[in-house]
C-alpha cells in the first residue's frame, strides 16, 4: 500500500492475528501410554504445550473436512507417526478432538471477542 508520499510504502496491517494452539485435553490424550506428547524436529523431541479452554478464543468445527485433514496429516511424517500401531492411529484419528481446530487471538484492531469465536473472519466482512 503506498502512502501519500510517492514511493513510500507503508506496512500492511492485519485486523486479526491468530495462533494455532492445542487444548490441554488433546495433549493429555496424546500423552497416554507413558510417552509425553511431543513433536520431532531434526530427531529431537520437543514437548507439546496444551492450553486451557478458557485461554482459547476460537474453535472451528472441521468435521466436514476431516477426510482432507487426515489425508494432509498422513502426507507429513512430522505431523503423524505412521509407524504407530494401526489401532492407536485409528483411535487418534477418530477422536472428537480431531474435529476441531483451536486458536488464540494474538492481536486484533477490532477488540477482544465477547465469546469463543467460531468464524475467524467474523467482523471482517
Amino acid at each position: 500500500m503506498l502512502s501519500e508520499q510517492a514511493g513510500v510504502c507503508a506496512p500492511h496491517q492485519v485486523n486479526k492475528l491468530y495462533y494455532v494452539v492445542v487444548p490441554e485435553e488433546m495433549v493429555a490424550w496424546m500423552s497416554q501410554g507413558g510417552r509425553p506428547a511431543s513433536v520431532m524436529m531434526d530427531g529431537v523431541p520437543f514437548p507439546m504445550v496444551g492450553y486451557r479452554r478458557e485461554q482459547i478464543t476460537a474453535v472451528m468445527d472441521v468435521g466436514d473436512y476431516l477426510g482432507a485433514k487426515i489425508g494432509g496429516l498422513a502426507c507429513h511424517a512430522t505431523q503423524f507417526d505412521a509407524s504407530s500401531a494401526v489401532e492407536e492411529a485409528q483411535q487418534f484419528l477418530s477422536s472428537p478432538l480431531m474435529r476441531q481446530e483451536t486458536f488464540i487471538l494474538g492481536r486484533s484492531t477490532m477488540g477482544q471477542p465477547g465469546a469463543v469465536e467460531t468464524d475467524l473472519f467474523g467482523g471482517l466482512r
